[in-house]
């Protein structure tokens, strides 16, 4: 499957008459990847039964953690 992002313009002359048209497609497909691989890890996160908690050790942060962790 491929994701694309599309951009439609009217380019007009100067005396305000259509002249031209601009399109721009933008493959998106990487970022529709990521955001599905996201969503199916929060999906399993949020059913775990356990307290998860994500650290970033190297900057001492709370990331993330999951609803049993309230």
């Amino acid at each position: 499957m491929l994701w694309v992002n599309l951009t439609v313009a009217l380019a007009r002359n100067a005396r305000g008459e259509p002249e031209h048209e601009i399109a721009i497609f933008e493959d998106i497909t990487e970022r529709k990847e990521k955001e599905a691989a996201l969503h199916r890890f929060r999906t399993a996160l949020d059913a775990s039964a356990d307290m998860v908690f994500l650290f970033d050790l190297s900057a001492g942060k709370l990331l993330d953690f999951n609803e049993t962790a309230c």
